[in-house]
């Protein structure tokens, strides 16, 4: 699959739901031989999400690739998230989503993500460079690598699609747990900020010289309590 400028690598909520509806994730991710994204012109919402069900993907340093995107509506859904999660690992997903949000192939490949992050005018060489060791493979190895590879998505593409996104009027909706509560006092060595009103950050930041481990491990201890205690009684007072 190589990326050009189109609506469904950079599309928005509806194309990612025309995408599940024509059945273009599940025909890749079912293909019986591995895939590649080549993913020069970068990526977001539907076509990172695209990428990340081809076996490979091939992403350039100047580009940029995520899936957020508040401006056109395409914020992850249970199930794309779990997808993302089962292609790339929690820790890396949680950070994409919710913290760093789109990055450069650069910013991916210094974050540890392990795909291929070349020049943008070099993906295509690396993609056919990667094609042809796979092909070099016999056909039944690559047949199975295909079923091991794409077994844990497979279950995911399946529960992809409108039916995925709570609506706004559902009775029977569990009360928010994301009543948004006065954030702790600052502490020195923890930064706490809201990244929207479902998410709060909490993180290391820059301290002075004499601010030791222990009095950081402390500060956070107790940040994280004065959050919980918050919350708590934010839900009480709802």
């Amino acid at each position: 699959l190589i990326s050009a400028e189109t609506d469904v690598l950079h599309g928005s909520r509806d194309v990612l739901d025309d995408a599940v509806a024509a059945g273009l994730y599940r025909a890749v991710v079912e293909f019986p031989l591995p895939t590649i994204a080549v993913l020069g012109g970068g990526a977001d919402g539907p076509g990172f999400l695209l990428g990340a069900l081809c076996d490979f993907m091939v992403c350039a340093r100047e580009s940029r690739y995520g899936f957020s995107d508040p401006q056109r509506g395409a914020q992850p859904t249970a199930a794309e998230a779990a997808l993302l999660a089962a292609r790339f690992g929690d820790a890396w997903t949680e950070d994409l989503i919710y913290v760093s949000g789109a990055l450069s192939g650069q910013e991916l490949a210094q974050k540890g993500c392990t795909v291929p992050v070349v020049a943008r005018g070099d993906t295509m060489a690396a993609a056919l460079s990667l094609a042809e060791s796979i092909a070099t493979k016999p056909r039944n190895s690559l047949h199975l690598l295909k079923m091991h590879m794409a077994t844990a998505l497979q279950g995911c593409v399946s529960r992809l699609g409108p039916h995925d996104r709570p609506t706004a009027d559902e009775s029977d909706a569990p009360p928010s747990a994301t009543v948004p509560v006065a954030l702790p006092q600052t502490r020195p060595g923890v930064a706490v900020e809201y990244l929207s009103d479902a998410a709060v950050s909490v993180r290391f930041a820059d301290s002075a010289d004499d601010t030791t481990l222990t009095i950081l491990l402390r500060n956070l201890r107790a940040t994280l309590a004065e959050l919980h205690l918050a919350f708590d009684q934010a839900r009480a007072d709802d």
